[in-house]
């Protein structure tokens, strides 16, 4: 089953955040729900609890995966744009099981990506430095 497969499968997640510049964390978990499926696109909506250890709050994020003729893997965020923002895009030519983006620029912070793939779980983590931040975040996905 190729990574694509098992992405249109997916039904929870449990998201950490690590704010090592503040030294606290963050765990969000919840459902993940199929807006849209096409051939090359997933179209998904993530909701969940965000437990902070001064607060909680409801998530809602929407989410596409798409396929591309070059064989990359890209994951785009909506909130109020249309075309959505993209956020990574992984290389999927060679026959491994983790994939990672370049660092790239957002302002003056550093985002880098890491999407690994197993029979069990999706893991994506985000590795985020700048002047005002530091942090590590690992979201885990599964099919149950």
């Amino acid at each position: 089953m190729d990574i694509f497969q098992r992405l249109a499968q997916l039904k929870s997640y449990r998201r950490t955040l690590i704010d090592n510049l503040n030294n606290e964390q963050s765990v969000e978990h919840g459902g993940v729900h199929y807006k849209e499926q096409k051939a090359d696109a997933l179209f998904i909506e993530e909701r969940g609890k965000l437990k902070h250890s001064r607060y909680q709050n409801k998530t809602l994020n929407y989410y596409q995966w798409q396929l591309t003729l070059q064989q990359q893997l890209t994951l785009r965020h909506f909130r109020q744009q249309r075309e959505g923002v993209l956020l990574a895009s992984f290389d999927l030519a060679c026959d491994a099981t983790t994939f990672s983006t370049p660092p790239f620029h957002c302002g003056q912070d550093c985002y880098q990506a890491q999407l690994s793939v197993d029979a069990q779980k999706i893991v994506l983590l985000w590795d985020i430095k700048g002047p005002k931040k530091d942090c590590l975040i690992e979201s885990h996905y599964s099919h149950f």
